[in-house]
C-alpha cells in the first residue's frame, strides 16, 4: 500500500502485490468452508447409517418377537414312532376308515387310585410302566397321520372338531355325514413304557354316539420287534 498527496488530497493506492495476498486469503476461506462442509456431510452420512442400522436391528427384533407371538401356544411334544406302532397294534393293521381325535387325552385317568384297578386286572404290569403312563398323560400331544398301516384312516382335525361341537345334538349327524364309513372315533392316551421298552400301557376311548362310548386299557409286550396285545381291560361302557 502507498500513500501520496495529489491536488491537496491524500491518496492511498493499493499495490499490485497486495492483490495476490487477498486472493490467497479468499482461497484459504473457501478451502476452510469446503472442509467444514465435508466434515458435516460425513457426520450426516455416518449418523444416517447408524440410524439405519439401529432401525434394522429394531425391525429384526420386532420380527423375531412377532414370530414368537405367532407360534401356537399349545405346541406340544411330538409322539414317538413307538407310540404310533402301539396304536396300530391295538387297532389292527387291517382296520380301515377309522377316525382318530387330533390329540391324546387321558387326564381323567392319571391318578394312583386308577393304578390299583389296573394292577388288580393286569397283574403283569410293571410299576415303571404305569409311572411313565401317569406322568406322560398329565399333558397331551397332537396326533399326526403316522399310523403303521396302509389302510385308509382319518385324523379328526381340531378345526372340524371345534366346529361340529357347536351344533350340539346334531354333532353325530354332522360327524357321520363327513365320515359315513366310520363307526365313530377313537381317542388315544400317550403310551407308558417300562425302562427297557418291552412293555407298554395304552388307554383307548371310543365314541359312537351321544350315549355310546367305552374305554379300554391295553397292556402290550414287544416280541421280535413287534407289539403284541397281552391283555385288555374295559374300564367303562355306555351304550344307547
Amino acid at each position: 500500500m502507498k500513500t501520496r498527496i495529489k491536488n491537496g488530497r491524500v491518496v492511498t493506492a493499493v499495490l499490485n502485490k497486495d492483490i495476490p495476498m487477498r486472493k490467497e486469503n479468499g482461497d484459504w476461506f473457501m478451502k476452510r468452508l469446503f472442509m467444514i462442509l465435508i466434515v458435516l456431510l460425513s457426520s450426516f452420512l455416518v449418523f444416517g447409517q447408524t440410524k439405519k442400522t439401529k432401525n434394522s436391528q429394531k425391525k429384526k427384533v420386532s420380527t423375531t418377537q412377532a414370530k414368537t407371538k405367532e407360534e401356537p401356544k399349545d405346541t406340544k411334544p411330538m409322539l414317538s414312532e413307538e407310540e404310533y406302532a402301539v396304536f396300530t397294534a391295538v387297532l389292527g393293521k387291517d382296520k380301515e376308515n377309522f377316525v382318530v381325535q387330533y390329540r391324546t387325552d387321558a387326564t381323567d385317568y392319571t391318578h394312583y387310585g386308577e393304578y390299583s384297578f389296573i394292577k388288580r386286572k393286569m397283574p403283569d404290569i410293571k410299576n415303571e410302566t404305569f409311572d411313565d403312563f401317569n406322568s406322560k398323560n398329565m399333558d397331551f400331544s397332537f396326533i399326526e397321520k403316522k399310523f403303521k398301516t396302509k389302510k385308509r384312516y382319518f385324523v379328526l382335525t381340531k378345526e372340524y372338531y371345534e366346529t361340529i361341537k357347536t351344533v350340539g345334538a346334531k354333532f353325530w349327524d354332522a360327524f357321520f355325514e363327513k365320515y359315513p364309513k366310520s363307526d365313530g372315533f377313537y381317542v388315544f392316551s400317550k403310551v407308558g413304557f417300562n425302562k427297557d421298552g418291552s412293555q407298554a400301557l395304552l388307554l383307548v376311548t371310543f365314541s359312537c354316539g351321544s350315549s355310546c362310548s367305552e374305554g379300554t386299557y391295553y397292556l402290550l409286550k414287544k416280541e421280535n420287534n413287534e407289539w403284541i396285545v397281552v391283555t385288555s381291560q374295559l374300564t367303562f361302557k355306555s351304550l344307547s
